[in-house]
């Protein structure tokens, strides 16, 4: 009797357990975010960020946003850097449409500011410009060390809302709230206006004219002259990987303040945000032709390393790459992504 009496007290626990894994299975499960639709590597599918955007929204309407945000930074550390960076713009498009101007809290320097990017394109597509007083109000509460990288995210939004035909318009906006003449909104629009994301078949090839190289920005107007010329290196590396030749470009002009700004503008673009290679960075600011225009490469340099996400290789080009200059300090000042000095 007490052997089928152990038998069946065995059992019952048996059954007990099972039951009682299979709903921690269940609550689990549950518990697990839904993988991310685009692929690893992969460019722009309209599809894919279609579904992308809703899971987002779903996620947002019931969770934490900061902790929907974190996941989403956790979930594509290993991802490459374009990837990653899109995908922040799609959730910031999706926390504008669930938590509105509020959402901008959100948001940080983190996928480099691509969730502010995709929140303001998305605010101002859908509230118009009477909105960009209060994007930049959010700004401004960020934070000095994020203002101009938030900033940023507004020029990409307005020439969105504008066009890529209507710059001057898009600029007449900023200069209602830039503060920083170099870098914040202006820059934004150039760069999404140079470089824009999706990528335009052709379109680069349509701008650049090799034989005058700053013809972009000879029909901007005072005050963004210097920004025009700050973010035009980046049009050019799109169409050829001469650096020999960029640096002869920004040695034609004749402004000195202009050709601070383009050998700046060079140095930004000597990093890599797929794969960044400092050593490159360095090698290239040497070759420039003098002590001055090797500082102002560094400072460019360094500067596009603050603006991807920081790993131990960013972090120690950050602090090393100021050291192979004339004025350590000086290039350090100038690689500060707030400060509005030639």
């Amino acid at each position: 009797m007490s052997r089928k009496l152990d038998s069946r007290t065995i059992f019952i626990v048996w059954v007990i357990l099972f039951f009682l894994i299979t709903i921690a299975f269940l609550l689990f499960k549950e518990k697990q975010h839904e993988p991310l639709d685009r692929p690893v590597g992969e460019g722009t599918n309209y599809t894919l960020d279609y579904v992308q955007l809703k899971k987002f929204i779903n996620q947002l309407k019931t969770e934490n946003p900061k902790s929907v945000y974190n996941q989403l930074i956790r979930d594509t550390a290993n991802s490459p850097f374009r990837t990653r960076h899109d995908l922040a713009h799609i959730f910031g498009k999706a926390l504008y449409q669930v938590k509105k101007a509020s959402g901008i809290s959100v948001c940080d320097s983190n996928l480099s500011f691509g969730c502010y990017h995709g929140l303001f394109s998305e605010a101002i597509t859908k509230e118009g410009i009477t909105i960009i007083p209060l994007l930049d109000k959010s700004c401004d509460e960020a934070g000095q060390s994020l203002y101009t990288g938030c900033q940023h995210g507004i020029g990409h939004g307005l020439v969105e809302y504008y066009g890529r035909n209507k710059i001057s318009e898009a600029l007449e906006q900023c200069k209602k709230i830039q503060k920083n003449l170099l870098v914040g909104c202006s820059s934004g629009v150039f760069m999404e206006y140079f470089v824009p994301n999706p990528p335009v078949e052709d379109d680069a090839r349509k701008l650049f004219n090799d034989n005058d190289p700053f013809l972009p920005c000879k029909t901007i107007k005072a005050p963004f002259v210097n920004s025009c010329i700050l973010e035009i290196p980046r049009l050019w590396r799109t169409t050829s990987k001469d650096f020999n030749k960029f640096r002869n470009n920004c040695l034609r002009l004749n402004h000195s303040d202009q050709q601070k700004s383009c050998f700046r503008g060079l140095g930004y673009i000597t990093m890599n945000s797929v794969k960044p290679d400092p050593n490159f960075s360095l090698s290239t600011c040497l070759k420039m032709p003098d002590e001055q225009t090797k500082l102002f490469c560094l400072a460019g340099a360094t500067w596009g390393y603050k603006t991807i996400d920081q790993t131990e290789i960013t972090v120690e080009a950050i602090k090393s790459l100021c050291k192979h200059s004339y004025d350590e300090k000086k290039c350090v000042e100038l690689s500060n992504l707030n400060l509005d000095r030639i």
